[in-house]
C-alpha cells in the first residue's frame, strides 16, 4: 500500500469512527494494544501527505449544520 494510500484511509477510519470521542480521550495512554485514544496522523501531517487545510475542510463538511443558531 502506498504512503498516501494508507494517510487517506487512516484519516477516513479517524474521520469516521473516533473523531467523536477524541477530544475526552486523547490524554490518556490505555495502554500498547489499545489505541483508541491517538489518531495516528502525525506523521502523514508533519510530512504534508495529508493537508491541515484538507482534514479541516473534511471536518467542517461533516460538521455542517450541527450546533448552527
Amino acid at each position: 500500500m502506498s504512503f498516501l494510500l494508507e494517510a487517506q484511509n487512516s484519516w477516513k477510519n479517524f474521520a469516521r469512527y473516533k473523531i467523536n470521542d477524541y477530544a475526552k480521550l486523547r490524554n490518556f495512554d490505555f495502554g500498547p494494544n489499545n489505541e483508541s485514544s491517538v489518531s495516528k496522523l502525525s506523521p502523514f501531517v508533519t510530512h504534508r501527505i495529508l493537508l491541515e487545510y484538507e482534514l479541516i475542510h473534511d471536518i467542517k463538511i461533516k460538521y455542517r449544520g450541527v450546533n448552527s443558531t
